[in-house]
């Protein structure tokens, strides 16, 4: 029998549409029957969605509506969608007292499109989890879940919150396969804790929550297909916002528990505005390490904690984040603390306003850290900042392009092992730029290469060309030493155009003798003998200028490079700077 879509059988019209006669006569007949009955019922059901108001829901915010919900899950069928109308007025909302479990699989529960809050349930029933979904494949869209508003302390950042949003279980084999598309969580302990694999967040808002998502272990109590492998992963946390998250340094936006051992999960282009304690937190152990964690285009303002407090992770990465700490008020804690983490990348980070350290490393080995740029590290005025530390139980931590301005501690401070530096770049840091005996930084700014340590540059190379005029001497280089007591080496190389060829060259020694005494600045080897002379004299107290003459006009280039053994005893006070005229 050739079936019309099911829109066409109503009226006489789509009756008559059914075809012949005889065919007519042996549906009527099939549809009287209770098989008939029951398929018709259903088919129309799938197209309609259930509506809890037809199971007597009223939606008032005053009548408990739990009873009419569990009638209406009871009746669902796997598939189906319970699409939920607005309750009422704004200030009216669907009421349950009981947890609403839902074990058939692939629901999907509708409120109203572009307006979360207009389709709300809520309780004031404390600890209460408003649904638990036992069951794969479910869809919640467009609500809103909340708990009790109205306490002594408003809710701030959760605080006093004991009811919670959703519980994803998934099948007994730990198959969640849910989707949370655009729904908001209120005044909640937790908003949605995620119990096992392949769940997916998207657009959706947690306000006012002590913690927003939670990504937990499996239940051994439910989770007993022997394919729930205690193992947490494929979910994805995207696109949502967490506004006034966390009220205690147990809080976070996002937490990530010790039970969950992630393998695998993305969290980006998430927006965090919160006072909270902590923006994401991933607590792992050393016998269960999270892995396999993308933390990418994130964004972080307000941040009163820390945006990135990372335990036990290894093989992934933070990239593409920006964080700014609170603009008046109690400033941020460091922005991205490790702690016994390998094999991390961190890469492509800003972050302004930082009320501590901006990285922070215990414990971590083979941390790539690259394209960061730190503003105002150590903003709190209680809190010395550095821009990067690791400590000398890390190893194998490698910086490049790392950009530290401004901050009342060190550009980078720590000793760890096998690590490396290049291409950094610290400015206007109060205690200097590097406090480490294991690591220099191998640089390059404007007409110069450099490596520098704890004590200052150890070596700088300026290069740059020169033109100069016939007889007349031309300055071409300042060099600077950190301190009165500093010694340094000073190599001058000129090579140019012309006839005869300008070539010199120039090896001096600048040192002090004794306490306070003045510098003495020898000249211990020179070449002149090609038509260009350098010549040497003291600049100020503590530098040296270096001059070139030629005996004909010439274009040429110069290298001036300072080499600093040390003396002085003070942090800095023994490096050397070249600046090129």
């Amino acid at each position: 029998m050739a079936w019309k879509k099911i829109a066409n059988l109503r009226g006489p019209a789509g009756y008559n549409a059914l075809g012949t006669e005889p065919q007519q006569d042996a549906v009527a007949a099939w549809l009287r029957g209770s098989s008939g009955a029951t398929a018709l019922s259903r088919a129309v059901t799938e197209l309609t969605g259930l509506n809890p108001k037809n199971f007597g829901a009223v939606g008032d915010g005053v009548h408990d509506d739990t009873d009419a919900f569990e009638e209406m899950l009871a009746t669902a069928i796997p598939g189906q969608a319970m699409i939920a109308p607005p309750p009422g007025s704004t200030n009216e909302f669907y009421r349950i007292t009981r947890t609403l479990e839902i074990t058939t699989p692939s629901l999907r529960l509708i409120g109203q499109p572009r307006d979360a809050y207009s389709v709300s349930i809520r309780s004031e029933v404390p600890g209460l989890t408003l649904l638990s979904v036992k069951a794969a494949g479910f869809v919640a869209q467009s609500m809103h879940f909340m708990g009790v508003e109205d306490i002594a302390d408003g809710g701030e950042n959760g605080a006093g919150m004991t009811v919670n949003g959703i519980e994803l279980f998934g099948s007994e084999r730990g198959d969640i396969d849910a989707l949370l598309v655009g729904c908001t969580f209120q005044y909640m302990n937790a908003g949605v804790r995620i119990r096992a694999r392949n769940a997916t967040l998207q657009g959706d808002m947690f306000s006012h929550c002590r913690t927003g998502v939670i990504i937990d272990g499996i239940d051994p109590a439910y989770h007993t297909d022997p394919a729930a492998v205690n193992q947490n992963r494929g979910n994805i946390v995207a696109a949502s916002r967490f506004h006034n998250v966390g009220a205690t340094t147990s809080d976070a936006g996002i937490l990530i528990t010790d039970t969950a051992k992630v393998l695998h999960a993305i969290v980006e282009d998430n927006f965090f505005d919160s006072w909270s304690t902590n923006h994401v937190r991933a607590v792992g152990t050393a016998s269960a390490p999270h892995e396999g964690i993308t933390f990418r285009g994130n964004k972080h303002t307000e941040t009163k904690g820390v945006a990135y407090d990372l335990t036990y992770v290894q093989n992934s990465q933070i990239s593409d984040a920006s964080m700014m700490g609170a603009i008046a008020g109690n400033y941020s804690d460091d922005a991205i603390r490790l702690t016994s983490c390998t094999n991390l990348q961190v890469s492509d980070i800003s972050g302004y306003r930082i009320g501590k350290t901006g990285i922070v490393g215990v414990g971590c080995s083979s941390i790539d850290i690259r394209n960061v740029k730190l503003k105002n590290v150590g903003f709190d005025a209680a809190a010395v900042g550095d821009g990067i530390t690791f400590d000398s139980t890390s190893s194998n931590i490698h910086l490049d392009g790392v950009t530290v301005e401004v901050g009342d501690g060190y550009g980078f401070s720590g000793d760890p092992t096998s690590s490396s530096m290049a291409r950094c770049d610290f400015r206007n840091m109060t205690l200097g730029r590097i406090n480490s005996a294991t690591v220099t930084n191998v640089g390059a700014s404007a007409f110069n290469t450099y490596v520098e340590g704890r004590r200052g540059r150890l070596e700088d190379v300026g290069r740059k060309e020169l033109n100069t005029s016939a007889g007349v001497a031309k300055q071409v280089a300042t060099v600077l030493t950190g301190g009165n007591y500093s010694s340094f080496y000073l190599e001058v190389e000129v090579t140019g155009r012309g006839s005869p060829t300008p070539a010199c060259y120039l090896f001096a020694r600048r040192y002090v003798l004794t306490e306070n005494g003045a510098p003495v600045i020898t000249t211990i080897g020179a070449d002149a003998a090609s038509g260009a002379s350098v010549s040497i004299v003291a600049s100020g107290t503590q530098g040296i200028q270096v001059n070139v003459t030629t005996t004909e006009a010439v274009f040429g280039a110069v290298v001036v490079r300072a080499s600093a053994p040390g003396a002085a005893s003070g942090t800095g006070g023994r490096g050397v700077t070249v600046t090129m005229s």
